[in-house]
């Protein structure tokens, strides 16, 4: 994935929403269920289911020994952590494919990152509910949501496409996912960023799912459920938002 534009401190903020490590750190401060005490690569460990992750810890030396994560259809397993290591170096993070492999893609992804605005934001959201059977939008802006849909049922396969404009589609939707979330990402304390468009229904024109503050002159900017903009004195929101 190419991403040419990307500031390094917008780098370095993306790197933070990784998947494993987003799951990771959003863990609850308790877990929904702890396990019987087992073996783990030979070590006496205790497990902790939390959402979608079960969590083996040693019990002795208190280490993460294990990650068992479900993704839609998809299980992944993490082992041997290791916490802070000193010994890393450049060729660790090589992204080049090893001998006897070939690209899927055969052009790089290329997405400029730069001035992400509020139609990608609306391009994203129309991408996701469109996905689904009920038409609802996500209950956060974060894409890694979107794999839980075939897990939950609601992903709509009534459509069928070629390969050709699947790859096409999944690159848009890369593009708008991307581009939203360095859009969010760029949102400080005073635009006063909400999002509350969970279980809210795609032509929705009645309910927001989304309001800002693009300067400090007292207007929001707020998106609807039809998605549609419009701009909202400070002093009539609450009355809009509380509906």
């Amino acid at each position: 994935m190419d991403l040419p534009n990307l500031p390094q401190v917008e780098r370095e903020r993306l790197s933070l929403i990784q998947l494993v490590t987003e799951g990771l750190k959003s863990l609850p401060l308790q877990a929904d269920e702890v396990l019987d005490s087992r073996m783990v690569d030979g070590r006496r460990a205790r497990g902790f289911h939390a959402g979608d992750q079960t969590i083996w810890i040693d019990v002795r030396g208190r280490e993460i020994l294990r990650v068992e994560t479900n993704l839609g259809a998809t299980r992944m397993i993490l082992t041997q952590f290791r916490i802070d290591p000193s010994d890393l170096t450049e060729a660790d993070f090589s992204v080049e494919p090893p001998e006897g492999y070939t690209p899927v893609l055969q052009s790089p992804l290329a997405y400029d990152t730069l001035n992400p605005t509020e139609r990608d934001v609306i391009e994203y959201l129309c991408a996701v509910a469109k996905m689904t059977t009920d038409k609802r939008f996500p209950a956060t802006l974060n894409p890694m949501e979107v794999m839980n849909l075939e897990k939950e049922g609601r992903l709509d396969q009534s459509k069928t496409v070629s390969p050709e404009e699947e790859e096409k589609a999944g690159q848009e939707f890369a593009r708008a996912a991307q581009k939203t979330v360095m859009f969010v990402a760029g949102m400080k304390a005073y635009h006063d960023w909400n999002y509350q468009g969970k279980d809210v229904v795609l032509g929705d024109a009645k309910t927001p799912i989304a309001w800002w503050k693009p300067n400090d002159e007292g207007v929001y900017r707020v998106i609807w459920g039809d998605l549609s903009v419009t701009e909202v004195p400070a002093g009539e929101l609450p009355g809009i938002v509380g509906r």
